[in-house]
């Protein structure tokens, strides 16, 4: 019985052994953080570290803290544990280090040992552009959208009045709700981004030699499709499009009447918000239907146009204003929106930011996405907005296009 005794000692003293020996191995490779520097110089290490808040990012014990803190002062990559379970990233710090950004990623991983959870924590740094992360157009998102929907309020409010119609100097109809959306708009934009210019249609357009420079700016359609409004027919929007480098990398069309929102952004794609429901995304018909669904201005057609469905064969017309055609087609409603006639940069840029993010395409008669910002004038040139691409629908253009 007694030796009995003695031989569970010893396998006991062995076992705690084994656990002591497993636990120490843990422990040692938990000092080893994977420190990544990509891009950063490897002199830079030590502010680096210096940027990571240890006291915060790390919950094991102090000894532990100790033991990761002397490691990093000396080696800045050692090996990894092969972690059993992953966690995301959890931490992210950004750091004004010695004149410059430095971008560092907590991640966590679980590792189990003796039945123990165990974490270990690394870190990725990198140089880091804390103007260009705060300048991503996905961080303007929800403050754009309500903005938008902002001036679709002021919108209605004169919309259920008895207004009044007024003519511009090019005889195109304004109306207070134009002025009126127009000032919440640009209020809004300058609070947000003061250092970002503005150009809107009810503003007035700056001289190119001061704009041609721009690298990015805001366009701006307070009230697209005024015709619609003064007729009544609900088919107006709130266009707000953020334009870099001659390029809609995001846009935001509000119907105020139906309460609903297109965006289209850089990053996160398209999608449609139906007043406080959860946003839905959406996309372009990858095949066009049978009778191709042509979607058309209410208020612009000409010969150009009716010479061009001629050769389209079967098709089925969709009449809608203002540009709401091209939102039709970024959710799979239409397939072509054949523009064959004057329209201006304001009046397309929002919505094609939303068709490119959900799969279309917004092109120039000669096949090149269209552009803004390139010329004295503000007019766009003939273009074709794309849903489906199973069809060569340029080919079908008169030669005289």
């Amino acid at each position: 019985m007694r030796i009995g005794d003695e031989q569970y000692a010893r396998i006991l003293l062995s076992h705690r052994t084994q656990e002591i020996q497993r636990a120490r191995q843990v422990a040692d490779a938990m000092g080893y953080i994977v420190v990544e520097l990509h891009d950063v110089n490897t002199q830079a290490f030590a502010p680096v570290i210096q940027a990571v808040p240890f006291q915060i990012a790390l919950h094991v014990a102090v000894l532990v803290e100790q033991v990761v803190a002397g490691r990093l002062e000396g080696q800045p990559v050692g090996r990894r544990v092969a972690p059993r379970y992953e966690v995301p990233p959890d931490v992210v710090v950004e750091r004004e280090i010695e004149n410059g950004a430095i971008h560092v990623e907590h991640q966590r991983f679980a590792t189990l040992q003796c039945s123990l959870r165990i974490d270990i924590h690394c870190y990725t740094a990198r140089q880091f552009d804390l103007k260009e992360y705060f300048m991503s157009p996905k961080l303007f998102v929800e403050p754009v959208v309500a903005i938008a929907e902002d001036a679709g309020r002021a919108i209605l409010e004169v919309y259920s009045t008895d207004f009044d119609v007024q003519s511009k100097a090019d005889e195109s109809p304004v109306t207070q709700a134009d002025l009126a959306a127009n000032h919440r708009i640009v209020a809004g934009l300058k609070q947000l981004t003061p250092e970002i210019p503005i150009i809107s249609e009810e503003s007035g357009l700056p001289d190119f030699e001061e704009r041609r420079h721009w690298e990015r700016y805001w366009l701006v359609d307070p009230l697209d499709g005024t015709k619609e409004f003064v007729n009544r027919n609900d088919e107006f929007t709130v266009n707000i499009a953020l334009i870099e480098h001659k390029r809609p990398v995001f846009g935001v069309v509000h119907v105020p009447v139906q309460d609903k929102t297109y965006v289209g952004c850089e990053g996160i794609g398209a999608e449609r918000r139906d007043g406080d429901a959860t946003p839905i995304a959406i996309q372009v018909a990858t095949e066009c239907a049978e009778a191709v669904r042509v979607v058309g201005s209410r208020s612009h057609r000409g010969a150009s146009l009716d010479a061009y469905l001629q050769r389209l064969g079967m098709y089925e017309m969709i009449p809608m204003g203002s540009s709401l055609k091209f939102c039709v087609i970024a959710e799979g409603g239409a397939d072509l929106y054949p523009r064959l006639g004057l329209t201006s940069e304001w009046d397309t840029a929002a919505a094609q930011a939303v068709v490119e993010q959900a799969g279309g395409s917004v092109v120039t008669l000669d096949g090149k996405p269209l552009e803004y910002n390139t010329k004295s004038d503000i007019l766009n040139p003939h273009f074709f907005v794309i849903g489906g691409v199973d069809r060569d629908w340029l080919a079908l253009l008169p030669d005289s296009e």
